[in-house]
Order: structure tokens, then C-alpha cells, then sequence
């Protein structure tokens, strides 16, 4: 071996260990975070709560409707920062989610989520086609599709909402699309709407919304697949996103 070659390997092998321990400093903060995002920063919110609730409890004979009013105030937000941090959590663990893998009858799951948040919002969805049965994991795939039909209804700033869904066979993937008649997104916002934590104005977001759309591009990405948009403002939106079949295959061989 040549004095080049040693060096070259000797730089490879220095490059390959600076690697390797930022990868660990990098294990190592998610982890930190897990920890903070699951006790440090709920603890602060769960004694919000409970002085809250105390207040209003026994003070509530003391507090005029205005500062009964603001007390509840506190705990609605205090009660979204939580749903946002565990959210997050969510977020953070879900590449590392191991899950059985099975057949799922997307088509089910679609109709068992209208039903449950369609109904509640008041807003029609229409299933315009019979949906593909896929193999994945159920909570991922659960998420996906919650996730999506959440963001459709909170697009809707008008009383006549509708969603339609349907799906297409790619050869090689499913291309599911959800279209609804709300409010619509400015080109300039169509990366920048699956940030965490991003919301439009025009969007009703509930729980501490803004991150359904980063789960969902996550979660499509991990199953190898791509999701986008086509929108105007004022003229609804439809997002697009693609399943492929290789895992399915696989598990027919």
C-alpha cells in the first residue's frame, strides 16, 4: 500500500468515526427530547390544569361569568399544548414505529373515519369509487388517512363542505386523492404547508392542529411513496399521494 492509499483510507475511516458518534449525539438528543416531551414539559400543563379546575371548583361562587370565562380559557389552551406535545412525541417515534404488517381494506377504514369526523363537522364526504385493499402497518396507514381527511375539514370555511375521495391504479402504485371545496392554498405555500406546526389562515385548527399534513408526508415518504397538491384560493384543494404495490407483491410471491 502506498502512502495515497493509506492516507485516503486513513481519512475514510476518520470521516466514517465523525459520523458514527454524531449519529450517536444525534440518538442521544431524540432521546432528551422523548424524555422532556413525555414528563418535563407536561408536568408544568398538568399543574395548570389542576389549579384551574380547582379555582373553578371552589371559587366559583367568587368569580364573576368573566373570570370563569378566562380560567376556561386556560385550560382549553393548557389542554391544546398537551395534545400538541404528545403530537410531537408521535411524530418524533413514528419512523421507529414496529408494527405487525397486514392487509388493510382502505375503503373500511375511510368510511369508519368519515363517520366518526365527517358526521361531527357536518360536511358531506363521498367515497366516489371502490378503494383498494393495501398491506401495511394499521396505525401508519390509520394516521395517513385520518390525517388527510382532518386536514379536508378543516380546510372548509363555508357551510356546503364537501370531500371526495378516490384512487387510481398506477401500475406500480395506488394514487389516492382527497378533494374538497374549501378554502384553498397560495402556490407559495404548498412546501410550506407539511412544516410542523404550519396553519393558514382560513384552516380550523383544532387540538393544536398544524402537523396532520407532517405526519402524513412522513408517513407516505417512509412507505416510499410521494405526496402533493393542486390548489387555487378560494377554489379548494386536492392532495394526491401514492402507495406503492411492491410490498404487496412481495407478500402474494
Amino acid at each position: 500500500m502506498d502512502n495515497n492509499e493509506f492516507q485516503n483510507q486513513s481519512s475514510q475511516s476518520q470521516n466514517n468515526s465523525a459520523k458514527h458518534l454524531e449519529y450517536e449525539q444525534c440518538a442521544k438528543d431524540l432521546e432528551t427530547m422523548r424524555s422532556l416531551l413525555s414528563h418535563d414539559f407536561k408536568a408544568p400543563l398538568r399543574g395548570i390544569l389542576s389549579t384551574t379546575n380547582w379555582l373553578l371548583e371552589d371559587y366559583q361562587h367568587k368569580l364573576d361569568e368573566d373570570g370563569q370565562s378566562y380560567l376556561r380559557i386556560i385550560q382549553q389552551k393548557a389542554n391544546q399544548f398537551t395534545t400538541m406535545l404528545s403530537t410531537m412525541q408521535e411524530y418524533i417515534q413514528i419512523k421507529e414505529r414496529k408494527e405487525a404488517m397486514m392487509y388493510i381494506d382502505t375503503h373500511t377504514l375511510l368510511e369508519s373515519i368519515i363517520m366518526t369526523y365527517g358526521s361531527l363537522a357536518g360536511i358531506k364526504i363521498h367515497i366516489t369509487q371502490e378503494l383498494p385493499t393495501i398491506w401495511g402497518g394499521t396505525t401508519l396507514i390509520e394516521r395517513l388517512f385520518k390525517s388527510m381527511v382532518m386536514n379536508a375539514i378543516e380546510s372548509i370555511d363555508q357551510q356546503q363542505g364537501e370531500i371526495n375521495i378516490e384512487c387510481k391504479d398506477n401500475r406500480d402504485c395506488w394514487q389516492f386523492q382527497i378533494a374538497d371545496n374549501g378554502c384553498g392554498i397560495a402556490s407559495r405555500n404548498f412546501d410550506s404547508i407539511f412544516e410542523l406546526f404550519y396553519t393558514l389562515d382560513g384552516y380550523k385548527r383544532e387540538n393544536g392542529g398544524g402537523i396532520g399534513l407532517s405526519f402524513a408526508k412522513k408517513i407516505v415518504e417512509i412507505m416510499g411513496g410521494h405526496i402533493w397538491l393542486e390548489s387555487e384560493l378560494g377554489l379548494g384543494t386536492t392532495f394526491f399521494f401514492t402507495l406503492p404495490k411492491h410490498t404487496l407483491e412481495k407478500s402474494e410471491k
